[in-house]
């Protein structure tokens, strides 16, 4: 998980192992996190990406990346 201000990386995550934890879904499967922003990050717009690689997958379909925009306010 990245996640951006500007166009600039101002949060990096450490790639994490999921366990498969809940139920399976016909298409995919639940999982859940939370990340602790902290007191340093300013009010102001915001993009998350979070990438997701399936090492079970074909090379050319393993990876995948979602953004979400937020917005940060005092």
């Amino acid at each position: 998980m990245r996640i951006f201000r500007d166009g600039v990386v101002v949060f990096e995550g450490k790639p994490t192992a999921v366990r498969q934890t809940g139920r399976a879904e016909i298409d995919g499967h639940e999982y859940a996190s939370a990340v602790g922003l902290g007191s340093g990050m300013v009010a102001g717009d915001y993009v998350m990406q979070l990438t997701v690689t399936d090492n079970l997958a074909g090379k050319k379909k393993n990876t995948i990346n979602r953004y979400v925009q937020f917005e940060l306010v005092n």
